[in-house]
């Protein structure tokens, strides 16, 4: 069973980790906000980056343009900005 590439299937979330209590929180779920807005399936993540002051995180993502049942949502890049709210950065 391959996982990678079905990250939709969790609703693409964005999980803040604090490393000094182990403890995990949803900031949110990209899907499935931009398969309703734009019809992009988030699928993988190649990578991401959070900009020094904690205020955006840019993920890259592959994914399709389609809805997807029983096959890989790949063949279709995207960048996304997400911005952290104030409340959920570190100090």
């Amino acid at each position: 069973m391959t996982f990678y590439g079905r990250g939709f299937e969790w609703g693409a979330p964005v999980i803040q980790y604090d490393t000094n209590t182990g403890t995990k929180k949803v900031l949110a779920f990209l899907h499935p906000y931009y398969h309703e807005k734009y019809g992009f399936v988030n699928g993988g993540s190649y990578c991401f980056t959070l900009s020094r002051d904690g205020s955006t995180l840019f993920i890259v993502f592959n994914g399709a343009f389609d809805e997807v049942k029983d096959k890989d949502t790949f063949g279709n890049p995207c960048i996304t900005v997400v911005h952290i709210p104030e409340s959920e950065r570190l100090e």
